[in-house]
């Protein structure tokens, strides 16, 4: 996992992506799990959005990594979603010319352990 940092210009562009996809909650996609995750506190995909845009703006730490697929997600730890502090993970997928971002975790910050 790396931390996007506000003097590479590419994590800033990464950024703007995200924000991008967000304003416009047709081009944001959300996994049957994060919607399950948001269910269970009353959240909904267009307040996760905002909190990711407050998120960045407020300049809070972002974080990038590599899934087991070796698609390339991002990481919002501890985004504030209407007083609700979430493990906030998207990933940018394309539908067929069209890119979308999809949430693919939206859950409280809890710790996975091995074995």
């Amino acid at each position: 996992m790396r931390e996007l940092v506000e003097w590479n210009a590419q994590d800033n562009e990464i950024k703007a992506k995200v924000c991008k996809h967000c304003e416009s909650p047709q081009n944001v996609l959300i996994t049957r799990t994060a919607l399950e995750h948001l269910g269970l506190i009353s959240l909904t995909k267009d307040a996760v959005a905002e909190a990711v845009i407050e998120h960045i703006n407020l300049k809070r730490r972002m974080y990038t990594d590599m899934m087991d697929n070796k698609d390339i997600a991002y990481i919002f730890k501890n985004c504030d979603v209407d007083g609700t502090l979430l493990y906030v993970k998207v990933k940018f997928v394309k539908r067929g010319e069209t890119e979308s971002m999809l949430i693919l975790s939206a859950h409280s910050d809890r710790r996975w352990t091995n074995g």
